[in-house]
C-alpha cells in the first residue's frame, strides 16, 4: 500500500479509517446482539402470552 505521510491527509483521514477499522473489527460481533435481543423479544412475547393464558 502507498503510505501517504499523515500531514498530507489530515486528521479527518485518520479519523475515518480508524471508524472503518473499528466497524469491520465489529462486523463479526453485530450478530450476536440482534439475535439476543430478537431471542429477548420473543420470550417476553411468550411469557406475557403465558401470564396471560394462565391468569397471572
Amino acid at each position: 500500500s502507498n503510505m501517504i505521510p499523515q500531514r498530507e491527509k489530515g486528521p479527518q483521514w485518520n479519523v475515518y479509517t480508524s471508524k472503518k477499522a473499528y466497524r469491520e473489527l465489529n462486523e463479526k460481533e453485530e450478530t450476536k446482539p440482534v439475535a439476543l435481543n430478537l431471542l429477548r423479544q420473543l420470550l417476553a412475547v411468550t411469557r406475557t402470552s403465558a401470564e396471560r393464558t394462565l391468569g397471572i
